[in-house]
């Protein structure tokens, strides 16, 4: 990029502007600036520029590029008719808020942006060759810069406000983005909750993404374009799912595979980050939580997830698909993952976990038993607790609103009795006090029949096995990304887990492995509590909590943070996480949510599971911006002894002048290096010179002192 200025300083003072300001405001082209002028009465200026485009394509581009940088659209306001001999291209452009709107017209839309902003340009671009033409000099352009523009580049409106953004036309790239999510099968609602996942996923401006219409557009922007585009080209469901099979395995050999029986079907889909979890995990040998999501279109399809627990939460093992839930469908889905991942399958152990935990599924629990014949099926608590909360707070049950928090308690302390003796009088306690709900006691008599599968008591291989917070891991991720697939069909299934799924986990074991703190299992709006919120939160029992509604502070949702769930409509419709259970965790635990790790081993491997190498040394250490107290001591007080060592070494056999110099320059150089620390990571540094200054007391004085008092040297 060169930028050439054929005006002298005096014409930019009597415009008021810098050669900076107007390089800032350009794109980085070939520009050459050649007239500036200065309108008194008006207060702005017009600027007159070449650039190095040679076709109506190139400029074009350029202009893209100008509205990106300048954050201000422009729209056609005619274009001249040319022949090609003199002039290629001419066109006149105005500034998107001068819609030329009259008074009368009718139009809201043009009125609601329209502010009569003064800002114009003018794009000709000239093809002249020939120094005469018809007998008549031409002035020839430059051959290297034959596009002029005039520029007007005053506005009369707030540059970058959410106005502004919130007017700008889509661009082509976010057009792209859609269109190619129309052609896997999304819907425009779909289309636009994966678009905004991946900005969530990929930005960190995302709130100020969201404002601009150019990068995130509003749902009649994707309605009208999932119009224009012909739906006769469309292909069938499994045409459609083969294509997208073919299109993961051509990313990734063996990622992803599909079998067909009769109308129905099964998917596995083993991304190589899945794969690279297999590998490395010492846990997926021992335990493995498999869960289930149902979509709620009419496609109605089978969502189940294996995962284990690492030290920064759950892992994905892999993601099956299936038509229905029928046994057959599921168990080959489960002999799919095995081909795929082959021998490295739950760390090494192709004959399966010593455990699987999973929700109340018959025909998952059986699949598994077929195919893990040494594997040992049993009923996450997690899921149970969750699932039993939901029945009881369900309107058709009939169940007190003032009983539900102590039948949920007798159902916990039957899961949690440590002895059978125990577990039985607490099912019959819970018996006698629910004897007025017949349901309920139908209902708990069901599941005391298959006491083995969840009551702690009946199952000693699950001594040590479960995980609080593995288990609340798990719920949350199947309620924060699961919960926007209840929308998606087959297809946008297939693409949301393979793409937007495995980036999620990736980010997470990114930010895991430079220490940064792990918050993205809950919303990024979800930091604090509010104040009228915090102070009117009241405890019923034990994990049962009343939080005020936002909108009504008189109305109260009862919130479970023991199984993360709500009364509210949000919550019961969406099935989603809603605010209120995000209250809960920060109010109950909020350590959970801000888990650090010092072990470089274990980070190194997080880095391998996320991006498939390993990381040179200075990856694993966080930004500077968010590495304030994470820093290693031990780091600080190594790096500042390597270098006193490297540089003592360099002073031997040198006069006492230089190496009282040399020596002084040593110690400048270590403190600017300590000051450095200092400023980044105070409180690791000051441990750090506290262990220098006692390992120098130990060993560097009484150096000095001894070659002190040596008379041989």
């Amino acid at each position: 990029m060169v930028f050439y200025f054929e005006i002298d300083e005096e014409h930019l003072q009597k415009a008021s502007v810098s050669f900076q300001e107007i390089q800032d405001l350009l794109p980085n082209w070939d520009t050459k600036i050649t007239q500036l002028y200065k309108y008194e009465n008006k207060g702005f200026y017009e600027v007159v520029l070449l650039i190095n485009a040679q076709s109506e394509a190139e400029v074009k581009e350029w202009l893209e590029q100008y509205e990106e940088r300048s954050k201000c659209s422009y729209t056609v306001a005619s274009t001249r008719k040319t022949t090609g001999m003199k002039v290629g291209f001419k066109q006149f452009l105005r500034c998107r808020h001068n819609t030329n709107y009259k008074k009368g017209s009718g139009d809201s839309k043009r009125l609601s942006r329209n502010t009569n902003c003064e800002s114009r340009m003018i794009v000709t671009l000239r093809t002249a060759t020939r120094k005469k033409y018809r007998g008549k000099p031409v002035n020839a352009p430059d051959r290297q810069y034959p596009c002029e523009i005039r520029l007007l580049p005053c506005h009369n409106h707030p540059i970058g406000s959410d106005e502004v953004l919130g007017c700008r036309p889509v661009s082509k790239a976010t057009k792209q983005k859609l269109a190619n999510l129309f052609d896997y099968g999304h819907t425009p609602s779909t289309a636009m909750a994966c678009l905004k996942l991946e900005l969530q996923s990929s930005r960190d401006d995302y709130e100020h993404a969201l404002k601009d219409r150019s990068i995130c557009p509003k749902y009649q922007d994707t309605l009208q374009l999932f119009n224009s585009r012909s739906r006769g080209k469309s292909e069938t469901t499994r045409e459609l799912m083969l294509g997208k099979i073919r299109e993961f395995n051509e990313q990734s050999p063996n990622s992803a595979a599909i079998e067909f029986v009769g109308d129905e079907y099964a998917i596995c889909l083993c991304p190589p980050l899945m794969k690279r979890a297999h590998q490395k995990s010492t846990v997926a040998s021992d335990m493995v939580f498999v869960d289930s999501t149902e979509t709620s279109t009419h496609h109605a399809s089978k969502v189940h997830v294996l995962s284990t627990t690492f030290e920064c939460g759950a892992l994905p093992l892999g993601v099956l698909i299936t038509s229905t839930e029928g046994l057959d469908l599921i168990t080959l889905a489960y002999r799919m993952l095995m081909e795929l991942v082959g021998e490295s399958i739950f760390g090494g152990n192709p004959e399966g976990p010593q455990l699987f935990m999973t929700d109340d599924s018959a025909a998952v629990q059986t699949a598994l038993q077929i195919t893990w014949q040494k594997s040992s099926v049993l009923l996450c608590n997690a899921h149970l607790l969750q699932s039993w909360w939901r029945w009881l707070i369900k309107a058709d049950n009939a169940i007190r609103q003032d009983d539900q928090p102590l039948l949920f308690h007798d159902f916990r302390d039957i899961l949690y009795a440590r002895t059978n003796c125990e577990c039985s009088t607490m099912y019959e306690l819970a018996l006698s006090r629910a004897a007025q709900y017949g349901n309920y006691c139908v209902r708990l008599r069901n599941y005391w029949q298959i006491k083995e599968q969840w009551a702690l008591c009946f199952r000693p291989q699950l001594a040590n096995g479960s995980n609080p917070k593995i288990d609340s891991s798990v719920r949350i991720i199947k309620d924060r990304i699961f919960g926007l697939m209840k929308k998606f069909n087959s297809i946008q299934m297939l693409d949301f887990v393979y793409n937007n799924f495995t980036q999620y986990y990736q980010k997470r074991l990114l930010d895991a492995s430079t220490n940064r703190p792990i918050q993205n299992v809950l919303s990024p709006e979800t930091t604090l509590i509010p104040g009228d919120i915090l102070h009117n939160i009241k405890t019923l029992s034990e994990d049962i909590y009343w939080v005020p509604s936002t909108k009504n502070s008189e109305v109260f949702h009862v919130v479970n943070g023991e199984a993360l769930d709500c009364t509210c409509i949000y919550k019961r419709s969406l099935e989603m996480l809603c605010k209120h259970i995000e209250w809960i965790c920060l109010y109950t635990k909020p350590e959970r949510f801000h888990v650090e790790i010092s072990n470089m081993e274990l980070r190194a491997k997080f880095y391998f599971i996320a991006e498939g190498k390993y990381p040179r040394q200075q990856q694993l250490f966080p930004e500077r911006s968010q590495s304030s107290d994470n820093c290693s001591t031990e780091v600080i007080t190594v790096l500042v002894e390597d270098e006193i060592k490297d540089e003592g070494d360099s002073c031997n056999a040198r006069t006492n002048d230089v190496i009282i110099e040399e020596g002084t320059e040593i110690v400048k150089n270590i403190c600017t290096q300590l000051t450095r620390y200092l400023r980044e990571s105070p409180n690791p540094a000051l441990v750090a010179l506290k262990t220098l200054e006692s390992q120098l007391q130990g060993e560097f004085q009484p150096l000095c002192h001894k070659l002190s008092n040596d008379k041989t040297l």
